[in-house]
């Protein structure tokens, strides 16, 4: 999500959430206008829709952090309705955490804040067209839950900036998923060719100032499947993921 984009919605959310309600995105039950996905290490082999692939890339995603130390990153992924908004405070790194689908006046779609992955079937049509896609997109979007629990703020510098902090924060995260689909690999949970149609899905990426050009989003996730977590590390400037 652009900064623009984020600004608005949080002043949307601020004027609804007096009749709305402010939802605890970390707390039980989902939040408002979400419901919880469960991932089904089964779904990958048999994906034959968009909502079966984010089904296979919630369960990979969580094998992948169980499988680093950094489970407790993501407690939860949910489907975000249209419309709906949330406003939350997340304590582990004083930042907020909003998400929101309001007809075609906002629509963020899928970004991670105070442990939980949210997105919109809708809006992230083109993240989970296929399996691959939404591997990458959800493993990208747990590295955000990593920079959060070493107490960075994804959201604050989506909104406020500089853009050269969050472009660091994007490319350490797609290197991040570089380093799962790896690990995917080897694992024998995914083949090569899912590996080569996630690399070139990196590279396609438009460009933006805010997250890098497709060329420099391809090369972060091609370090982590080469270098590993210490090449995301190096991305972004400190410890966090080693």
């Amino acid at each position: 999500m652009t900064g623009r984009n984020l600004v608005a919605m949080v002043v949307v959310v601020l004027c609804l959430t007096g009749s709305v309600g402010v939802a605890r995105a970390s707390a039980e039950p989902a939040p408002w206008g979400t419901a919880t996905v469960r991932g089904d290490i089964s779904a990958c082999a048999d994906a034959a829709t968009p909502m079966d692939n984010v089904v296979c890339a919630v369960a990979l995603t969580r094998r992948w952090l169980e499988h680093t130390g950094h489970a407790s990153v993501v407690r939860r992924t949910v489907e975000v309705s249209n419309p709906a908004a949330g406003l939350t405070w997340n304590p582990r790194n004083r930042d907020i955490c909003v998400y929101a689908e309001l007809g075609t006046l906002l629509n963020v779609g899928l970004h991670h804040c105070d442990t939980t992955t949210f997105f919109n079937r809708n809006t992230d049509a083109a993240l989970i067209r296929t399996r691959a896609r939404a591997v990458a997109a959800f493993a990208h979007e747990s590295s955000h839950g990593v920079q959060e629990a070493v107490g960075l703020t994804p959201v604050s510098t989506t909104i406020f900036g500089p853009v050269e902090d969050l472009r660091r924060l994007e490319l350490a995260s797609d290197c991040w998923s570089g380093a799962a689909w790896s690990w995917y690999v080897s694992s024998g949970l995914l083949t090569v060719a899912d590996r080569i149609e996630a690399t070139a899905f990196m590279y396609s990426l438009r460009d933006q100032a805010s997250h890098g050009t497709g060329v420099q989003r391809g090369r972060a996730f091609e370090r982590g499947i080469v270098e590993g977590g210490a090449a995301c590390d190096e991305i972004l400037g400190r410890p966090a993921y080693t």
